[in-house]
């Protein structure tokens, strides 16, 4: 764990969606005893990084694209609805920080401002690439650019 805890609690699990040659193995979430950041669990090694995310991964430039269509729209809302069960089953009722590990451009965080939560959000990112990284702090999020696992400059609690 980023905080030093390796206690967790499994929240859900899920598979690899978007890529058919990685893994058919279940990946679980789980949430820190300690600070609460839900994480993925096991992670892909380090060493799968260049491969998932190449210089022209589509993450990297999705506000260029057009956002008024109708999928844009519906998954828009997908998130978002994601968003607000997650924060329910967290149970949390004050100001939330949200952290995107490899939150690329910055869409997903402006999707999760603009929901029914969004006033009560501090939306933070951690993005390996720069100019994915520049685009969303263009956009008000708090984007570090690096790994989460050594990165130093993420806020505490973040």
């Amino acid at each position: 764990m980023h905080c030093g805890c390796s206690a967790a609690t499994l929240m859900w699990a899920g598979r690899e969606h978007e890529y058919d040659d990685t893994t058919d193995e279940e990946f679980g979430f789980v949430r820190c005893s300690d600070c609460g950041v839900v994480r993925l669990n096991p992670r892909p090694d380090i060493s799968e990084l260049s491969r998932i995310y190449p210089p022209d991964y589509y993450a990297y430039g999705l506000l260029s694209e057009e956002a008024d269509g109708l999928g844009a729209r519906l998954k828009k809302a997908m998130y978002q609805r994601r968003l607000l069960a997650l924060l329910s089953r967290l149970g949390k009722p004050g100001p939330v920080r949200i952290l995107d590990v490899g939150c690329a451009d910055g869409r997903l965080l402006d999707w999760y401002k603009a929901s029914a939560a969004g006033d009560r959000l501090e939306t933070h990112g951690i993005e390996l690439n720069e100019d994915a990284a520049a685009m969303a702090r263009k956009r008000g999020h708090r984007v570090v650019t690096g790994r989460f696992e050594v990165d130093t400059e993420l806020e505490p609690g973040s």
